[in-house]
């Protein structure tokens, strides 16, 4: 394993429901990459959206270098699709940065890997991968490989979703579709994934019950 070497990939919907929330996700979002390109060490970035109606995925970025990825805008994120894959662009995403890292010889691979998962609403259009196989995925991957998995719902009981699928209580957190609750969450994760990746201290990953309440925030 490459110390100091973390991979991210972040899972974010693209369905319309998000239409709405285009300008506070925008903003977010640069908030929580910027503060990735400031944090020490070495890191790579993906970004899968999913909404589509032919592939559940889209890969905007694969892997780029962090410190060269471009701020998210109008042109890079269409929030348009007519359906939720979840599970398919979990299960999907998994398979995808698993292949990668395989074919990384072992001194060149991440010490961290990192999945963030946001989403507006619940499953309901996949068509390969079952909760069930998503549950067993992630319990895979964060028993064997010690991936970390941080999972952001709104309009849902998040916790509930989360567990699930094998993602910790801890490591989940529901969030107000507000621009005051965009901009705590994104700032919160952006701001514990930095951390994490210089103190190597997983436990930075648990939400605080003061966290909680300003993803809530109207």
């Amino acid at each position: 394993m490459k110390d100091n070497y973390t991979h991210i990939t972040f899972i974010l919907d693209n369905s319309g429901s998000m239409a709405p929330l285009l300008n506070d996700t925008i903003g977010g979002f640069n908030t929580f990459l910027k503060a990735q390109k400031e944090a020490p060490g070495e890191a790579t970035f993906s970004l899968n959206q999913f909404a589509y109606n032919e592939n559940p995925v889209k890969v905007t970025h694969d892997f780029l270098d962090i410190k060269k990825v471009p701020d998210l805008d109008t042109k890079n994120y269409e929030p348009n699709g007519g359906s939720t894959p979840l599970l398919d662009a979990i299960g999907q995403s998994i398979v995808e940065v698993g292949n990668k890292l395989d074919k990384l010889a072992d001194a060149d691979k991440p010490s961290k890997v990192l999945f963030v998962i946001l989403t507006d609403g619940h499953e309901n259009s996949s068509k390969t991968y079952n909760r069930a196989k998503i549950l067993e995925m992630i319990k895979h991957q964060s028993e064997v490989y010690s991936w970390e998995f941080i999972y952001l719902g709104a309009n849902q009981d998040a916790i509930a979703v989360g567990a699930a699928m094998g993602i910790a209580p801890t490591r989940s957190m529901n969030f107000a579709t507000s621009a005051a609750g965009q901009s705590s969450t994104y700032t919160t994760v952006g701001a514990k994934l930095a951390s994490y990746r210089s103190t190597n201290d997983a436990s930075v990953l648990d939400f605080t019950e003061e966290e909680r309440t300003k993803s809530m925030s109207n």
